[in-house]
């Protein structure tokens, strides 16, 4: 005789799957979002191409729904098309999680003493991605560490070692609609810093 499931569902769980009114809410913030980053990557490009005419920075919006169980948006400045690359700029978003700003560049664009001189200066809220994976995205990751925190002799192993720099700030959730200025400022700022230390073109 046919027995009743064992896979029982909560109350909360069947007044989620009972209603529309949750991925309909999802599917037109997560919408929002991406219309934040599309102004987000058009205002960047105009930015970089006023500077460098011939430079093609397109940018790439991506999105998934599954990083750590949650939606995700991802946008990159200028879209990476191979692992040949100087200098990009990404916001990541993941459901439940702060905004993660990030500059990502490799080590041989800069000199050392001028960049970590410059880099010091970044707010009390920057952070450092150290180790080999420059890909990793959670600020929550152990080898997310405070700039402050990093005295002048951590930051030159890294630089030595690693072919890869990135410099990340977390921007609050509730906050979207500032997130366009911030996001432009802390691009500026690195940018500057890479002029003044830089040993060739981005």
């Amino acid at each position: 005789m046919a027995q009743k499931s064992i896979n029982k569902l909560t109350n909360e769980e069947l007044n989620l799957i009972c209603s529309t009114h949750y991925p309909l809410l999802k599917k037109s913030a997560m919408g929002k979002i991406k219309a934040i980053f599309d102004e987000i990557g058009n205002e960047l490009s105009i930015k970089i191409t006023t500077e460098i005419p011939d430079y093609k920075n397109i940018y790439k919006i991506s999105s998934g729904e599954n990083f750590d169980n949650a939606p995700y948006l991802v946008v990159d400045i200028p879209q990476l098309k191979s692992q040949n690359f100087g200098f990009v700029f990404r916001i990541f978003f993941r459901w439940g999680h702060h905004f993660c700003l990030q500059c990502l560049f490799q080590n041989d664009v800069f000199e050392p003493k001028t960049f970590i001189k410059e880099l010091k200066k970044l707010n009390d809220d920057a952070w450092m991605l150290l180790g080999s994976d420059p890909w990793e995205n959670k600020l929550e990751h152990p080898n997310f560490i405070k700039i402050k925190d990093l005295t002048e002799s951590d930051l030159n192993e890294h630089i030595a070692n690693e072919n890869w720099t990135k410099v990340c700030v977390d921007f609050p959730i509730k906050k979207p609609e500032d997130l366009l200025l911030n996001a432009i400022g802390f691009y500026i700022n690195l940018i500057e810093i890479l002029k003044l230390s830089s040993q060739k073109s981005l």
